[in-house]
């Protein structure tokens, strides 16, 4: 055996280093520092930070045998997630948080005008503490008399953590949609909060549905802001193209937009700075066409608020088109 060993290693030194491409060491690295993070902090078991996990890859070289060995459980963990982060390029099934909303209704915030935020129950209904990061939630509008909703955004869930079974009271103030002339609301608000990563299909409340435009050339450009303000704000500018066949209507559409500190992270990610918009124009001045035809290019423009914390131009601008509903009615 030593001397098959001492052949091999001779065999070995006369061979030439593998040169790997720098996105696949990159991914090795990345995967890496993922398990080690996942070593040093315990979360509950209900609670998948970001979309998915890592894989970690090993290379080897076969010189005139391979040896193989049955995947580890740790190992099918992760080459699932993998197959999940592959799968949610063009699909993302979600689960609702275990968190029971009620009295979901239109009131005034300390400071805010009146009638122009939406108030709500919360409670935690899971054995497990929920804490800002782990769920996501959308607000959305439906006109009176109507299940169609009509204009929606990302909201937070609160900002400390809710223990199991603990109640509290949640508000947001959104920018619309207003009465005409006023800062009131004039829509009925719904409001629903998910776990911030993908599931299995079969265990999904709801599936959002990649569109198939195609969106390239995001850019983003500053907007002017008051001198003191506490906010800021952007322009994101992106093209559409559709490279099929058939008309794509930008009215069942959606447009998810995020800013990740890391180039390959998701909306889901759990730093990530996520708006969500209608793929029509909202911009006053602003227009294009609501169906894209095959082979179509169209410019579209949406601008962002945050707080003037938010490090936009720090980080990696995303936009997503998804198909409607994202919201059950």
């Amino acid at each position: 055996m030593n001397e098959d060993d001492n052949e091999l290693r001779e065999r070995m030194k006369g061979r030439a280093d593998v040169q790997f491409r720098p996105e696949l060491k990159h991914s090795i690295l990345a995967a890496v520092r993922a398990q080690q993070s996942s070593r040093r902090t315990r979360r509950p078991r209900w609670a998948v930070f970001g979309t998915v996990g890592a894989l970690a890859a090993c290379v080897a070289i076969a010189l005139t045998f391979t040896l193989t060995a049955p995947m580890s459980k740790k190992a099918q963990s992760a080459h699932q997630q993998t197959l999940m982060r592959a799968t949610a390029a063009a699909a993302y099934p979600l689960a609702k948080a275990p968190i029971a909303i009620s009295d979901v209704h239109i009131g005034t915030l300390p400071g805010e005008p009146k009638n122009s935020c939406v108030i709500a129950t919360l409670k935690n209904v899971s054995e497990h503490p929920i804490l800002e990061p782990q769920v996501f939630g959308v607000l959305s509008f439906t006109p009176q008399g109507t299940r169609t909703e009509n204009w929606l955004t990302f909201v937070n869930a609160p900002s400390a953590a809710m223990m199991p079974g603990q109640t509290v009271k949640w508000g947001f103030h959104p920018s619309g949609p207003h009465a005409n002339g006023s800062e009131a609301l004039a829509e009925t608000p719904h409001l629903v909060f998910y776990l911030a990563h993908t599931v299995a299909p079969n265990q999904a409340d709801i599936i959002w549905q990649k569109s198939s435009l195609t969106v390239t050339n995001v850019q983003l450009t500053p907007r002017p802001t008051v001198a003191g303000a506490n906010w800021q704000s952007v322009q994101v500018n992106a093209t559409l193209w559709n490279p099929t066949n058939a008309p794509i209507d930008l009215r069942q559409t959606r447009a998810v937009i995020w800013f990740s500190k890391k180039a390959g992270e998701s909306f889901l990610a759990a730093d990530s700075i996520r708006f969500l918009f209608h793929m029509t124009p909202e911009i006053p001045g602003e227009s294009w066409p609501s169906v894209v035809e095959p082979g179509q290019h169209i410019q579209v423009a949406f601008r962002v608020l945050s707080t003037n914390q938010s490090d936009f131009f720090s980080r990696t601008p995303h936009v997503l088109a998804v198909e409607a509903p994202l919201v059950q009615s």
